[in-house]
Formats: C-alpha cells, structure tokens, sequence
C-alpha cells in the first residue's frame, strides 16, 4: 500500500505541474464550489491519512453492500448469466441514501 501512496502523490506532482490539470481543477471548484464532489480534490495529506481500514470500509459500503449494477456489452458468451452469478453473486445490491450536492458557484463572473 506504500507503494500505491507514493506512487499516486508522484502522479499527482507530475499532474500539478500541467496547466491544463491546475486550471481544470480551479474550473469545477469555482462552478460548484469547494463543499460540491466535484470541487474537492486529492492533496498529499489525503493520500498520507488513507488507510488499510479505510480502504476495506469503502470496498464493503459501496461494493459489497451498495447499490451495484453491471453493464455488459459485446458478443458474450452463453453461459455469461452463471459467470455473474459465480463473481458477483454474494453482492447484497441494497439501496443506498442518494445525497444531495448543492452547487455553490463563485459569485464573481472573473476570476483573476
């Protein structure tokens, strides 16, 4: 899992360095605001806090127990109903509470 940390900050570095990246990321924070999914980003400390636990928690919250739904496409083969049913056939699929995002975009039309 280390390596999987310094691996994402590394890409991370060589992302923040593009300015199409940086301007990308100011974009959606500005047009739904810093409280919105889309205005929140990785930083370094994110990837330093995350966790083995934390991991596990959301495999099970959103995968194992979640709402889940699989698209298939191309020519399948005729057993592809027992091959699901084999891989994924112990996922609960429950319902899960949607959430509500308000989007709270910035009030000024230029931002310098």
């Amino acid at each position: 899992m280390d390596i999987a940390i310094q691996n994402m900050k590394q890409k991370l570095d060589v992302n923040l360095k593009k300015s199409s990246f940086v301007a990308g990321r100011l974009i959606d924070t500005y047009l739904f605001g810093e409280q919105h999914p889309y205005g929140q980003f990785s930083r370094h400390e994110d990837f330093d806090a995350l966790t083995r636990e934390d991991l596990v928690n959301f495999y099970q919250q959103y995968y194992k127990k979640g709402r889940f739904k699989i698209f298939i496409a191309g020519k399948l083969p005729s057993n592809i109903a027992s091959l699901l049913d084999t891989y994924f056939g112990d996922f609960d699929n429950n319902a899960i509470a949607e959430k509500q995002h308000v989007a709270a975009p910035a009030l000024q039309k230029s931002i310098a």
